[in-house]
Parts: C-alpha cells; structure tokens; sequence
C-alpha cells in the first residue's frame, strides 16, 4: 500500500503472512498457544487474508481516484482561434459611361409682340417753357422761366448759365443769365422732359429688329429719335439801365 514500490509486499499472500505474524506477535503472555490445526485451517487463514488484502486494495483505488479528482491539475488553456473577418473584395468603380437619357426638348420659336396698326405713333410730349420774369442782379440781366417739373435743361452757349430756383404750382423755376457785358443778348437752353411713365410694364414678347416697344399702345413701332422728348428754347436776356 506505500507509494514507492520498493516498499510494498511481492504479493497478496506475503501480504496476509506478514498481518498474521503481527497478529500473533501481539497476543497477550498468558495465552496457550494452540497447536497448529490441520491444512484446513491453514486455506482458512489464506482465504481471510486475502479478502483483506482484497478489501484493502478496493479502498486503495478508491483513495487512489479521489486524490486523482481532488488534487488534479487544472485544465490547460485550449488555444482560442480567432476567426478572421471575411473582408470582400472591393470591385473598382465602373469605367463604362453612364449614358444619358436623351429627352427631346423642342426649341420654343421666339414669341414677337405684335406691331403697331398705321398710323398708330408714340406721342412724345415736349415740355413747355415760358417767360416768368426779367430782372436785373448786380447790373446782370436775369430771365426767369419756368419749366416741367422733373424736366432737365443745359445752356448750349459758353458764359451763359441758368439756375435751378423755386417752384410755381407744378413748374420749376429757373433764373437765366450771362456775364456782366451779356445783357440784350440771348442763347439757346435744351430742355428736356424723361419720357413718360408707361400704362403697363408687361412686354408680350420682342418687337422685330429696328423696332422699339411702345407700351402705351403695347405694340412695336419705329424707335424714337434720339432727343425725344427735348427742345432748344431761345432764352432772351434784357437790359439794365445806368
């Protein structure tokens, strides 16, 4: 039963020998010591210690297999495999052209605004200029006119000027003059008027080459003349006595 095999009996029945030698070793002293019974008593004594021998080996694998379970090594470490991502292969960008899809788009003839009837003519205003007063300023002659509100006027002879002045009912008054040695003379003033606000803005279509849009009568006509809507007033200057 020891552990190193040196140590333990060749067999189960030197085994039994050696237990009854100690048995008998062990009596007490005043004990008589029987005489040795026959052959059938020496197989009884084998027959006993063998079942000791037999119940002592089951208990000895039996100790064997629980020091086994309770002292075993703790399990080693199984090598995890780690399973690699499946990566998918990426497919370049596809070089065949995308075809359009063609629509047929139906070009729009140009709409033209319909030309004025004969006869039909833009009406340009010209502005209306007329006489205010004439005095004399510092021995300089002065002529007062008075002209459309909003209208433009430009001196058309060198030294001669005329300034913007106040307002008469729906005129502007303006003050003419020259120089010191300009009295009893005149010079031409233009005068011009902004063409008038048109009825409607709406323009139906486009007039033809060479024509305007008249939005008055919202048709095409001839275009205007370059100074429409101007006019040379010959301004009179007067004199100063003494």
């Amino acid at each position: 039963m020891a552990k190193d095999k040196e140590q333990r009996y060749p067999s189960a029945l030197d085994l039994a020998r050696a237990l009854n030698q100690v048995a008998s070793e062990n009596k007490p002293a005043g004990t008589v010591k029987m005489a040795a019974p026959a052959s059938a008593s020496n197989n009884r004594g084998l027959i006993i210690g063998g079942a000791v021998v037999l119940l002592l080996l089951v208990l000895a694998g039996a100790g064997f297999l629980l020091r086994n379970i309770v002292f075993a090594p703790p399990p080693s470490a199984t090598a995890t495999v780690t399973q690699q991502p499946i990566i998918a292969a990426t497919l370049p960008p596809s070089t065949a052209a995308v075809q359009p899809t063609l629509q047929s788009v139906a070009s729009a003839a140009p709409q033209f605004a319909p030309v004025c009837a004969p006869g039909i003519v833009a009406v340009i205003p010209t502005p209306e200029i007329a006489v205010k007063n004439q005095l004399c300023n510092s021995k300089i002659a002065v002529t007062g006119l008075t002209i459309p509100k909003g209208a433009t006027f430009e001196s058309q002879k060198a030294g001669f000027v005329c300034d913007l002045g106040g307002h008469a009912g729906d005129k502007q008054l303006i003050a003419c003059h020259g120089g010191p040695g300009d009295n009893l003379t005149s010079f031409n003033l233009k005068v011009c008027i902004p063409l008038p606000t048109p009825s409607s803005s709406v323009v139906v279509g486009t007039c033809q080459q060479g024509t305007e849009y008249d939005y008055n009568n919202q048709c095409c006509t001839a275009p205007k003349p370059k100074d429409a809507g101007c006019t040379l007033y010959k301004v009179d200057l007067g004199g100063c006595g003494g």
